[in-house]
Order: structure tokens, then sequence, then C-alpha cells
């Protein structure tokens, strides 16, 4: 049994523990449900124009949330290098790559 906060593979030193990863807000997740659900009206062929301005504010709060989520995933990559914990996981050059190059 390993122990808490401890990965069977961790991607740096041997007993090194893992950071808990930050939780999106509440928000982003609920827009991203309305926004898969506004696409319905359209499949359904609803009648009403309102429908398509909703896919317009659903189309623009999506783009936002990619923004804010890749602005997250990079603070994290910069944050990972800073502390020089190694090869950042699933890049290419990183652990989940090392049996390419025959090392294990």
């Amino acid at each position: 049994m390993l122990p808490e906060g401890q990965a069977p593979f961790p991607p740096g030193m041997p007993g090194q523990k893992i950071p808990e990863p930050p939780s999106t807000p509440w928000w982003e997740d609920a827009a991203v449900i309305v926004a898969i659900t506004s696409l319905w009206p359209v499949f359904l062929k609803w009648p009403g124009s309102h429908w398509l301005y909703i896919m317009y504010a659903a189309a623009a709060a999506m783009i936002l949330i990619f923004v804010r989520r890749m602005r997250r995933l990079n603070k994290l990559t910069r944050e990972h290098k800073q502390k020089n914990m190694g090869p950042f996981p699933f890049r290419a050059g990183g652990p989940a790559d090392s049996w390419k190059n025959g090392k294990e």
C-alpha cells in the first residue's frame, strides 16, 4: 500500500508527493453543459430565432472557457518546469515515451 498522496510511479524523484490538481470553477462546468444542451433545439428543429442567439452566447462562453483552461495548463507547465521536476507527464520525451528510446 502506498503512502497518502504518492503515485505508483512518481514523475520525479522516488517518494516525491504528487500535488493535488486544481479544480475547475463550477460555473465553467455548468457553462459546458448549457452549451451542449443549447445545440438540441437545432437538431429538433424547434421554431424561434432566439435559439440562434443562445447558441452564439454558448459559443462565446466555450471560447472563454477554452482560453481560461489553456492558461491554467500553461501555468501548471511553467510551475512544473520551474521546480525542475523533470519532463512534464504526457509530453513528448517524458516518462511515457521512454519505451521508444529503449530506456526503462
